[in-house]
């Protein structure tokens, strides 16, 4: 089942790697690509947050039989496809800075080589 999961993230970061190309081609500098990727984690990291505080919440409420948690889970379910969507900007951006740094690479070194000549 998780490989299942798996696949499909994975079309899923294809597809948002693909709308960030239409954007621009490659990102500019390390600089740039560390500053995209921290700010979708940052992101992911305040829904994880989010439903962190909400868990807590609900595990109060189970604890002393104030069963009525559907409300919390409700905001829970939102907050993790929030940062489901967010986890997969950061793979997609994390794709994207990879690319770029190979295509700078190979920039470099065909620079170098039209030189050497």
């Amino acid at each position: 089942m998780i490989d299942e999961i798996r696949v499909k993230v994975s079309e899923l970061v294809r597809e948002e790697l693909e709308r960030s190309y239409e954007k621009e081609k490659t990102f500019h500098s390390a600089h740039e690509a560390y500053a995209i990727t921290l700010e979708e984690y940052e992101e992911a990291e305040e829904e994880l947050r989010w439903i962190e505080e909400n868990l807590g919440t609900c595990w109060d409420r189970v604890k002393g039989d104030c069963v009525p948690v559907l409300g919390l889970c409700k905001l829970m379910y939102s907050g993790a496809i929030r940062g489901a969507c967010e986890l997969i900007q950061v793979a997609a951006m994390c794709k994207k800075w990879k690319e770029s740094e190979e295509a700078r690479y190979r920039e470099e070194r065909g620079s170098e080589s039209s030189t050497d000549k």
